[in-house]
């Protein structure tokens, strides 16, 4: 069970990495300030 919670721990870092940069990118490449469209 160690194995398994050690496995997803180390997979979610880079998946969670990689989702930061892709909303980051999007957020860059969009017109305007997105603070002002909230």
């Amino acid at each position: 069970m160690l194995n398994y919670a050690i496995r997803r721990l180390l997979i979610s870092v880079p998946t969670l990495c990689l989702i930061s940069l892709v909303i980051f990118s999007l957020l860059k490449m969009a017109p305007g300030d997105p603070l002002s469209q909230l």
